[in-house]
């Protein structure tokens, strides 16, 4: 991609004493007049063209050739006419490149995103409608409820299972020192178990009852 600079004020200058020096190749001669419409205007006229790079170094190399003619070394080492002295005030530029495409490709293009989108939007429509009614077709509300009554049963039938083995646990346990007889404690235990077993029992069948 070729690079461009905006023409500032040292290049409007330097462009406009290049021009009428007599020994300037022709080549390098019209190329920089096609920057201005009018090559023998003011430097004004230069300030909305661009010039590339390549063309910007011959201009400095023919100018500062032109003043080795008749300047000293130590002039020439401070001449305005080097390639960074050029460049101040001036900016890069870059040239859009603007890629064409047939109509039968855009047609092709279109078509496919077009099939793209459909097939998206139909996704979309099936998946809304999966999530927001195959639940309630499916399901009943009395299924829900059921389903809702037996966890809550086998939850119940868990505690009361779960009372009944850590009473006897805790009789065992609080009458070791007692009554050292194991089994006369196992038959107290088992006593004192059962008694809450049917307790829950009935308070939990009371519970279900009311609900």
């Amino acid at each position: 991609m070729p690079l461009f600079l905006k023409i500032g004020p040292p290049l409007q200058k330097a462009i406009d004493i290049a021009v009428q020096i007599d020994s300037i190749p022709s080549t390098l001669k019209s190329d920089l007049s096609l920057l201005c419409s009018h090559p023998e205007s003011t430097c004004a006229d230069y300030t909305e063209h661009y010039i590339s790079v390549s063309l910007l170094s011959q201009l400095s190399e023919f100018l500062i050739s032109h003043e080795r003619k008749f300047k000293t070394e130590e002039e020439i080492e401070r001449s305005p006419y080097w390639l960074h002295e050029l460049c101040k005030s001036s900016s890069f530029y870059f040239p859009e490149q603007k890629v064409s495409r047939s109509k039968s490709l855009q047609e092709m293009l279109d078509k496919a995103q077009l099939k793209v989108d459909t097939e998206r939007y139909e996704s979309m429509i099936r998946s809304a409608s999966f999530h927001g009614y195959s639940e309630m077709t499916i399901r009943s509300p009395g299924e829900i409820d059921e389903g809702k009554l037996v966890k809550r049963q086998m939850t119940a039938i868990l505690n009361i299972l779960f009372s009944f083995v850590g009473c006897i646990v805790a009789v065992m346990w609080a009458f070791r020192n007692v009554i050292p007889d194991v089994g006369t404690r196992v038959i107290l235990a088992l006593i004192v178990g059962m008694i809450v077993l049917f307790a829950e029992v009935w308070l939990y069948s009371r519970h279900f009852h009311l609900a």
